[in-house]
Protein backbone atom coordinates (compact mmCIF):
# COMPACT_ATOMS: atom_id res chain seq x y z
CA UNK A 1 0.00 0.00 0.00
CA UNK A 2 1.36 3.20 -1.02
CA UNK A 3 1.80 6.36 1.19
CA UNK A 4 -0.99 8.33 -1.49
CA UNK A 5 -3.97 5.17 -0.01
CA UNK A 6 -3.07 6.40 3.66
CA UNK A 7 -5.98 9.22 4.23
CA UNK A 8 -6.51 10.78 8.14
CA UNK A 9 -9.74 12.11 9.53
CA UNK A 10 -9.38 14.98 11.38
CA UNK A 11 -11.07 16.69 14.00
CA UNK A 12 -10.08 19.74 16.07
CA UNK A 13 -9.63 19.82 20.10
CA UNK A 14 -8.69 22.73 22.28
CA UNK A 15 -4.83 23.29 22.58
CA UNK A 16 -2.94 25.28 25.35
CA UNK A 17 -2.41 28.82 23.25
CA UNK A 18 -0.05 31.76 24.14
CA UNK A 19 -0.14 31.17 28.23
CA UNK A 20 0.19 27.36 28.36
CA UNK A 21 0.06 26.22 31.89
CA UNK A 22 1.93 29.15 33.26
CA UNK A 23 -0.34 31.44 35.69
CA UNK A 24 0.76 35.71 35.21
CA UNK A 25 1.87 35.77 38.58
CA UNK A 26 2.85 32.26 40.30
CA UNK A 27 3.25 29.01 40.05
CA UNK A 28 1.84 27.38 42.68
CA UNK A 29 -1.54 27.51 41.13
CA UNK A 30 -1.84 25.31 37.69
CA UNK A 31 -4.77 26.26 35.73
CA UNK A 32 -6.25 24.22 32.96
CA UNK A 33 -4.72 25.71 29.35
CA UNK A 34 -5.70 28.62 28.02
CA UNK A 35 -6.59 27.83 24.00
CA UNK A 36 -6.47 30.97 21.89
CA UNK A 37 -9.24 30.34 19.96
CA UNK A 38 -8.48 29.74 16.12
CA UNK A 39 -5.51 27.56 17.59
CA UNK A 40 -6.25 23.92 17.48
CA UNK A 41 -4.52 20.78 18.47
CA UNK A 42 -5.39 18.38 15.10
CA UNK A 43 -6.73 14.97 16.27
CA UNK A 44 -6.16 12.28 13.48
CA UNK A 45 -8.13 9.02 12.78
CA UNK A 46 -5.91 6.95 9.96
CA UNK A 47 -8.37 5.26 7.02
CA UNK A 48 -7.87 2.39 5.97
CA UNK A 49 -7.08 1.14 9.74
CA UNK A 50 -5.32 -2.16 8.35
CA UNK A 51 -2.52 -2.45 6.12
CA UNK A 52 -2.23 -6.39 4.65
CA UNK A 53 1.19 -8.14 4.15
CA UNK A 54 0.42 -11.40 2.34
CA UNK A 55 0.08 -14.26 2.92
CA UNK A 56 -1.12 -13.68 6.50
CA UNK A 57 0.19 -10.80 8.10
CA UNK A 58 -1.25 -6.97 8.78
CA UNK A 59 -0.02 -4.25 10.60
CA UNK A 60 -3.79 -2.40 12.62
CA UNK A 61 -4.11 1.20 13.95
CA UNK A 62 -5.59 0.39 17.25
CA UNK A 63 -5.15 3.79 19.29
CA UNK A 64 -2.57 6.59 19.37
CA UNK A 65 -2.06 9.62 21.77
CA UNK A 66 -1.08 13.06 20.92
CA UNK A 67 -0.09 15.41 17.65
CA UNK A 68 2.65 17.30 15.98
CA UNK A 69 1.31 19.93 18.25
CA UNK A 70 1.66 18.09 21.29
CA UNK A 71 5.47 18.36 20.35
CA UNK A 72 5.48 21.84 20.62
CA UNK A 73 3.64 21.94 23.59
CA UNK A 74 5.86 19.73 25.37
CA UNK A 75 8.71 21.76 24.55
CA UNK A 76 6.72 24.49 25.56
CA UNK A 77 6.31 23.59 28.94
CA UNK A 78 9.08 25.26 30.48
CA UNK A 79 8.39 28.27 29.38
CA UNK A 80 4.29 28.07 29.59
CA UNK A 81 3.99 29.14 26.47
CA UNK A 82 2.55 26.56 24.22
CA UNK A 83 1.59 26.02 20.32
CA UNK A 84 0.43 28.93 18.33
CA UNK A 85 0.61 28.10 14.97
CA UNK A 86 2.09 26.22 12.14
CA UNK A 87 1.73 29.75 10.19
CA UNK A 88 4.35 32.50 10.17
CA UNK A 89 4.19 34.77 13.11
CA UNK A 90 5.07 37.50 15.37
CA UNK A 91 5.90 37.62 19.15
CA UNK A 92 6.61 40.36 21.89
CA UNK A 93 9.90 39.14 23.69
CA UNK A 94 8.85 40.86 26.35
CA UNK A 95 5.19 40.32 27.15
CA UNK A 96 4.60 37.29 24.82
CA UNK A 97 1.83 39.01 22.96
CA UNK A 98 0.86 37.25 19.54
CA UNK A 99 0.58 40.09 17.00
CA UNK A 100 -2.17 40.50 14.76
CA UNK A 101 -1.69 41.90 11.37
CA UNK A 102 -5.11 42.87 11.17
CA UNK A 103 -4.85 44.79 14.52
CA UNK A 104 -4.03 48.56 13.97
CA UNK A 105 -4.19 50.15 16.88
CA UNK A 106 -2.19 47.19 19.00
CA UNK A 107 -2.23 47.49 22.56
CA UNK A 108 0.96 48.42 24.61
CA UNK A 109 3.40 46.25 26.18
CA UNK A 110 1.81 44.60 29.25
CA UNK A 111 5.39 44.93 30.64
CA UNK A 112 5.89 48.00 29.78
CA UNK A 113 9.20 47.57 27.98
CA UNK A 114 10.50 51.49 26.98
CA UNK A 115 10.30 51.23 23.61
CA UNK A 116 7.17 48.83 23.31
CA UNK A 117 7.01 45.89 21.70
CA UNK A 118 10.06 43.89 20.48
CA UNK A 119 8.76 41.50 18.20
CA UNK A 120 10.29 38.62 17.46
CA UNK A 121 9.82 36.76 13.93
CA UNK A 122 8.68 32.86 13.91
CA UNK A 123 8.92 32.22 9.67
CA UNK A 124 8.24 28.92 9.70
CA UNK A 125 5.70 29.20 12.62
CA UNK A 126 6.45 26.28 14.99
CA UNK A 127 7.73 24.21 12.56
CA UNK A 128 10.93 26.08 13.33
CA UNK A 129 10.75 24.86 16.35
CA UNK A 130 9.99 20.95 15.33
CA UNK A 131 12.40 20.90 13.17
CA UNK A 132 14.96 22.10 15.43
CA UNK A 133 14.32 20.29 18.00
CA UNK A 134 14.85 17.00 15.85
CA UNK A 135 17.68 17.83 14.02
CA UNK A 136 19.22 18.46 17.47
CA UNK A 137 18.16 15.47 19.16
CA UNK A 138 16.31 17.35 21.94
CA UNK A 139 13.97 13.90 21.60
CA UNK A 140 12.30 14.16 25.28
CA UNK A 141 8.89 16.60 23.52
CA UNK A 142 8.56 13.36 21.37
CA UNK A 143 8.33 11.00 24.01
CA UNK A 144 4.87 12.65 24.47
CA UNK A 145 3.22 11.54 22.07
CA UNK A 146 1.77 7.60 21.61
CA UNK A 147 0.80 5.52 18.85
CA UNK A 148 -0.45 1.45 19.47
CA UNK A 149 -0.77 -0.60 16.72
CA UNK A 150 -1.55 -4.75 16.27
CA UNK A 151 0.60 -6.58 14.22
CA UNK A 152 -0.03 -10.27 13.01
CA UNK A 153 3.68 -11.63 11.86
CA UNK A 154 6.28 -14.40 11.98
CA UNK A 155 7.72 -14.72 15.37
CA UNK A 156 11.15 -14.34 13.45
CA UNK A 157 9.91 -10.67 13.07
CA UNK A 158 8.22 -10.00 16.66
CA UNK A 159 11.88 -11.27 17.94
CA UNK A 160 13.91 -8.59 16.09
CA UNK A 161 11.19 -5.81 16.72
CA UNK A 162 11.54 -7.00 20.61
CA UNK A 163 15.28 -5.65 20.29
CA UNK A 164 13.61 -2.28 20.88
CA UNK A 165 12.87 -2.19 24.70
CA UNK A 166 11.70 0.83 25.49
CA UNK A 167 8.17 -0.33 23.66
CA UNK A 168 4.85 -2.11 25.74
CA UNK A 169 4.59 -5.38 24.49
CA UNK A 170 1.34 -8.18 24.60
CA UNK A 171 1.62 -11.03 22.81
CA UNK A 172 -0.40 -13.65 22.58
CA UNK A 173 0.15 -16.67 24.03
CA UNK A 174 0.71 -20.09 23.33
CA UNK A 175 -0.11 -21.46 26.46
CA UNK A 176 -3.79 -20.78 26.40
CA UNK A 177 -4.75 -20.44 22.72
CA UNK A 178 -4.26 -22.64 19.80
CA UNK A 179 -1.84 -20.65 17.39
CA UNK A 180 -3.39 -20.92 13.76
CA UNK A 181 -1.75 -23.00 10.53
CA UNK A 182 -0.03 -20.02 9.64
CA UNK A 183 3.58 -20.09 8.22
CA UNK A 184 5.79 -17.41 6.55
CA UNK A 185 7.76 -19.00 3.52
CA UNK A 186 9.91 -16.32 1.70
CA UNK A 187 9.40 -15.62 -2.01
CA UNK A 188 12.22 -17.04 -4.07
CA UNK A 189 13.38 -13.55 -5.26
CA UNK A 190 14.10 -13.55 -0.71
CA UNK A 191 16.17 -16.46 -0.84
CA UNK A 192 19.99 -14.95 -0.62
CA UNK A 193 22.97 -16.69 -0.09
CA UNK A 194 24.95 -15.39 3.20
CA UNK A 195 27.02 -11.64 2.72
CA UNK A 196 30.70 -11.77 2.60
CA UNK A 197 30.24 -7.96 4.34
CA UNK A 198 27.48 -8.42 6.29
CA UNK A 199 27.31 -10.94 9.00
CA UNK A 200 23.76 -10.59 9.43
CA UNK A 201 22.44 -10.15 5.74
CA UNK A 202 21.96 -11.72 2.75
CA UNK A 203 23.42 -11.43 -0.61
CA UNK A 204 23.64 -12.77 -4.42
CA UNK A 205 21.48 -14.49 -6.31
CA UNK A 206 21.48 -19.02 -5.82
CA UNK A 207 21.07 -21.20 -8.31
CA UNK A 208 16.84 -22.50 -9.12
CA UNK A 209 17.27 -25.90 -7.76
CA UNK A 210 18.95 -24.73 -4.26
CA UNK A 211 15.94 -22.21 -4.22
CA UNK A 212 13.47 -24.57 -4.75
CA UNK A 213 14.66 -27.59 -2.58
CA UNK A 214 15.01 -24.82 0.46
CA UNK A 215 11.10 -23.62 0.11
CA UNK A 216 10.55 -27.57 -0.51
CA UNK A 217 12.16 -28.20 2.67
CA UNK A 218 10.60 -25.66 4.60
CA UNK A 219 7.11 -26.15 4.00
CA UNK A 220 7.37 -29.63 4.91
CA UNK A 221 8.97 -29.36 7.96
CA UNK A 222 6.09 -26.73 8.66
CA UNK A 223 3.83 -28.96 8.04
CA UNK A 224 5.08 -31.96 9.99
CA UNK A 225 5.45 -29.28 12.43
CA UNK A 226 2.12 -28.34 12.88
CA UNK A 227 0.69 -31.85 12.63
CA UNK A 228 2.69 -32.76 15.57
CA UNK A 229 1.54 -29.96 17.35
CA UNK A 230 -2.17 -30.27 16.38
CA UNK A 231 -1.96 -34.45 17.80
CA UNK A 232 0.05 -32.96 20.82
CA UNK A 233 -3.03 -30.98 21.65
CA UNK A 234 -5.41 -33.37 21.01
CA UNK A 235 -3.55 -36.34 23.28
CA UNK A 236 -4.10 -33.80 26.06
CA UNK A 237 -0.66 -32.48 26.13
CA UNK A 238 -0.95 -29.18 27.96
CA UNK A 239 -0.50 -26.63 25.42
CA UNK A 240 2.82 -24.88 26.73
CA UNK A 241 4.42 -27.79 26.07
CA UNK A 242 3.19 -28.86 22.67
CA UNK A 243 4.14 -25.66 21.62
CA UNK A 244 7.95 -26.41 22.14
CA UNK A 245 8.76 -27.50 18.44
CA UNK A 246 7.11 -24.84 16.54
CA UNK A 247 9.52 -22.75 14.31
CA UNK A 248 9.88 -18.91 14.27
CA UNK A 249 7.96 -19.02 10.72
CA UNK A 250 4.93 -19.18 12.79
CA UNK A 251 2.20 -16.25 12.41
CA UNK A 252 1.48 -14.22 16.06
CA UNK A 253 -0.61 -11.50 17.19
CA UNK A 254 0.91 -8.66 19.15
CA UNK A 255 0.17 -5.74 20.29
CA UNK A 256 2.98 -3.25 20.15
CA UNK A 257 2.58 0.53 21.97
CA UNK A 258 6.04 2.93 21.84
CA UNK A 259 6.18 6.84 22.28
CA UNK A 260 6.80 8.33 19.09
CA UNK A 261 10.40 9.17 19.40
CA UNK A 262 11.33 5.34 19.98
CA UNK A 263 8.98 4.56 16.75
CA UNK A 264 11.03 6.67 14.83
CA UNK A 265 14.35 5.32 16.42
CA UNK A 266 12.99 1.59 15.21
CA UNK A 267 11.82 2.55 12.06
CA UNK A 268 15.27 4.35 11.23
CA UNK A 269 16.70 0.77 11.54
CA UNK A 270 13.79 -2.17 10.29
CA UNK A 271 12.93 0.47 7.52
CA UNK A 272 16.12 0.37 6.24
CA UNK A 273 17.94 -1.83 3.30
CA UNK A 274 20.07 -3.41 5.89
CA UNK A 275 17.25 -4.79 7.92
CA UNK A 276 15.39 -8.41 6.98
CA UNK A 277 13.02 -8.26 3.58
CA UNK A 278 9.81 -9.12 5.75
CA UNK A 279 10.78 -6.89 8.71
CA UNK A 280 11.44 -4.14 6.59
CA UNK A 281 7.58 -4.49 5.19
CA UNK A 282 5.54 -4.25 8.63
CA UNK A 283 8.27 -1.07 9.57
CA UNK A 284 7.23 0.37 6.36
CA UNK A 285 3.63 -0.12 7.12
CA UNK A 286 3.84 1.00 10.59
CA UNK A 287 5.85 4.02 8.38
CA UNK A 288 2.27 4.69 6.87
CA UNK A 289 0.54 4.81 10.07
CA UNK A 290 2.82 7.77 12.01
CA UNK A 291 3.27 9.55 8.49
CA UNK A 292 -0.12 10.00 8.61
CA UNK A 293 -0.73 10.59 12.35
CA UNK A 294 2.19 12.89 12.71
CA UNK A 295 2.79 14.27 9.34
CA UNK A 296 5.25 17.43 10.38
CA UNK A 297 7.48 14.90 12.98
CA UNK A 298 7.26 12.46 10.32
CA UNK A 299 8.79 14.88 7.51
CA UNK A 300 11.28 16.17 9.99
CA UNK A 301 13.03 12.30 10.56
CA UNK A 302 12.77 12.11 6.72
CA UNK A 303 14.44 15.40 6.62
CA UNK A 304 17.43 14.89 9.00
CA UNK A 305 17.44 11.34 9.63
CA UNK A 306 16.11 9.04 7.04
CA UNK A 307 17.50 10.56 4.29
CA UNK A 308 20.37 12.94 6.29
CA UNK A 309 24.17 11.87 6.35
CA UNK A 310 25.82 11.97 9.63
CA UNK A 311 29.51 12.74 9.45
CA UNK A 312 32.30 11.51 11.23
CA UNK A 313 35.52 14.39 12.45
CA UNK A 314 37.72 12.94 9.91
CA UNK A 315 34.40 13.13 7.46
CA UNK A 316 33.40 16.54 8.52
CA UNK A 317 37.30 17.90 7.99
CA UNK A 318 37.74 16.48 4.73
CA UNK A 319 33.81 18.46 3.48
CA UNK A 320 35.84 21.89 5.09
CA UNK A 321 38.75 20.94 3.38
CA UNK A 322 36.97 20.67 0.20
CA UNK A 323 34.87 23.89 0.26
CA UNK A 324 37.40 26.26 1.67
CA UNK A 325 38.62 27.73 -1.80
CA UNK A 326 34.84 28.27 -2.71
CA UNK A 327 33.01 31.20 -1.91
CA UNK A 328 29.65 30.99 0.22
CA UNK A 329 27.88 32.84 -2.60
CA UNK A 330 28.69 30.03 -5.38
CA UNK A 331 26.76 27.38 -3.11
CA UNK A 332 23.40 26.90 -1.94
CA UNK A 333 21.49 27.40 1.22
CA UNK A 334 21.79 23.89 2.13
CA UNK A 335 25.39 23.79 2.29
CA UNK A 336 25.96 27.38 3.46
CA UNK A 337 24.19 25.95 6.88
CA UNK A 338 26.92 22.59 6.91
CA UNK A 339 29.46 24.59 6.55
CA UNK A 340 28.07 26.94 9.11
CA UNK A 341 27.57 23.78 11.38
CA UNK A 342 31.25 22.33 10.68
CA UNK A 343 32.84 26.17 11.59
Amino acid sequence: MGDADMKVHTKAVPCAGKDGWRDESTYEQVRPPICITEKMETVRRPEPRTINIPPFGFVRYVDHMGSDERVIEAARTSTGKGFVSWEPYERCEYCDLIRDPTDVAVRLCALDAPAGHTWKKFPKGDLGILEYLWKNHHSTPFEMSVICTLWKAPILVFRQLHRHRSASYSEASARYMQLPNDFYVPKPDDVKGKSATNKQGSDGTLSKGIVDNFLRATEDEQTKAYESYEAALHEGIAPETARMNLPVSIYSVCMVQMNLRMCLHMLGLRDDTHAQGITQEYARAQAAFVKALFPRVYAAYEEFTKYGVHLSRSEAAEVKRVFSHIAKEDVGPAIRQLLERLR
